[in-house]
């Protein structure tokens, strides 16, 4: 008997299997049409949930593709921003344990004098629940540049950054939704001092265990030194698209709003938690009161990103409405990812898509994104849908290798702008909060920069003692060189000045 009983659950979880494949058959061909035309063999998963389930599960391309590794339902994929709506949970997980309260403000978690550039006003006003919706009005992007970019940091640099380069957007942004890491790295600064635990083992413990995601850290060496197969990193937009991107994360890298590694299957683990209010497989792994604060908006805010429609964000969740449905979703973008995890609480469905790839799997995402939430919705119209996204796909693919190339010549019919000799302008240029920056010129006469994690190569910029240099990847952006008594002294890059020192 019991011999059939497991005989008949087998056969029913099969045939349910090959159910998911059938109806979701538009989203598999589209994944792998996309694949095919744009020659890019970067990988793909995709978790789809209903009703308490994983019903769709599908794995594409190569977690690393010069090793020909195949990404399977383990692969851990680096998911920048989709940290976010973790490390909210965990701090709500705080919140409701009393370790700390929504309405702290700044004057009641840091010591009187950290804010040099913040009045007393501000530091009475902004709350751990304002920074972590993005309306708390104030910035220091050189945090952003150490934590999230360079590495170049420890706990005492942090706390000097926060100290010497927070300052107020200006009157009239409390309040006023202003997305960015900010907020959260500011209070995984406050974490780290006054925990005995860093903010990395915070998070594993109050969300990572209880869900059981046994393929997610945000610590990138113990994801490596455990053997797992972590998705190496690729872009469309990369001279070779099938090769490696230099730029991989490392611990020091990962931060609170953009510090994880994680694969499909542990990412529908928080979609099945959100929409069971916080329980997985009947048994209750959050707070469901935690689950149910971290869904409601705490924030207007009226935008769209790609097919995305925004209204405001909750804890670490963007709201909005998708296809006539209220959706939570939260997206990640980095130099060799795209991620999305998203959810329709009324619906009971979710979709769970992450990439290797973070150009062209942005397009891919939002079409695929579509399909999926279409075939839970019943939408008739998929099919044509699919059909249009690939012509799109299609499309871009063959315009750009010319939009490449007339970029990139333009770049290179620059003339060189410079007072003095190539030479007069390498050295090590260095920064009392931000590291050093050291620029060189190779054989061939072509300066290269680097800066902590970062590199690039520099071409000629249209103002005077200027280069253009792409320290994010894929993004250009301007370094100015400063001359006194015809010497060069320093460079100036995003607003920072970096004193020439040899």
């Amino acid at each position: 008997m019991f011999k059939k009983v497991m005989t008949s659950i087998a056969l029913i979880a099969a045939s349910q299997s090959i159910f998911a494949e059938s109806e979701f058959s538009p989203l598999t061909q589209f994944i792998e049409q996309t694949k095919r035309v744009s020659g890019l063999e970067s990988g793909t998963a995709i978790a789809i949930v209903r009703d308490g389930k994983i019903i769709y599960q599908k794995n594409f391309g190569y977690s690393n593709i010069a090793n020909k590794k195949l990404v399977t339902k383990d692969t851990a994929f680096y998911v920048a921003s989709t940290t976010k709506p973790f490390y909210s949970m965990s701090t709500l997980i705080d919140i409701n344990n009393k370790g700390l309260m929504a309405d702290d403000n700044l004057a009641t978690l840091f010591p009187k004098g950290t804010f040099k550039h913040l009045s007393d006003e501000i530091l009475n006003q902004v709350t751990v629940k304002d920074l972590l919706v993005h309306g708390s009005g104030i910035e220091s992007q050189e945090l952003g540049w150490a934590v999230a970019y360079t590495g170049i940091h420890d706990l005492d640099s942090r706390k000097k950054i926060l100290s010497e380069t927070t300052k107020s957007l200006g009157e009239g942004k409390y309040g006023t939704f202003d997305y960015s890491n900010f907020g959260y790295n500011l209070l995984s600064v406050w974490y780290d001092d006054n925990h005995e635990l860093s903010w990395q083992e915070s998070i594993k413990n109050n969300v990572y265990s209880p869900l059981g995601m046994t393929r997610t850290t945000s610590i990138m060496s113990e994801a490596k030194g455990s053997g797992w197969d972590v998705a190496s990193p690729y872009s469309f937009v990369n001279e070779n698209k099938n090769e490696a991107l230099y730029l991989e994360k490392v611990d020091t890298t990962m931060h609170s709003a953009g510090g994880m590694v994680t694969s499909a299957t542990d990412m529908a683990q928080m979609v099945l938690a959100q929409l069971g209010q916080g329980k997985i497989n009947g048994k209750q792994v959050l707070p469901a009161s935690v689950v149910r604060q971290s869904q409601t908006q705490q924030i207007k805010g009226q935008g769209k990103f790609d097919e995305f429609v925004r209204d405001g964000y909750a804890w670490g969740w963007f709201t909005g409405d998708y296809k006539g449905q209220r959706m939570l979703h939260h997206l990640g973008g980095f130099a060799g990812t795209h991620a999305l995890v998203s959810f329709m609480p009324e619906k009971n469905i979710g979709v769970v898509i992450l990439n290797n790839e973070g150009y062209l799997s942005r397009r891919m995402t939002g079409v695929a994104s579509s399909i999926a939430y279409g075939i839970l919705l019943g939408d008739s119209n998929v099919e044509k849908e699919a059909e249009e996204g690939l012509k799109q796909i299609e499309s871009f693919v063959e315009k750009f290798p010319k939009m490449l190339a007339g970029h990139t010549h333009k770049l290179n019919a620059r003339p060189w702008k410079l007072s003095n000799p190539k030479s007069d302008y390498t050295g090590t240029y260095q920064h009392s909060l931000l590291g050093n920056i050291e620029v060189e010129l190779d054989e061939s006469g072509v300066f290269n920069y680097s800066w902590g994690q970062l590199k690039s190569k520099a071409t000629a910029f249209t103002k005077q003692d200027s280069m253009r240099v792409e320290l994010i990847m894929f993004s250009g952006y301007p370094v100015q060189f400063n001359l006194a008594d015809r010497l060069v002294s320093s460079l100036t890059y995003d607003g920072n000045t970096f004193i020439k020192i040899k």
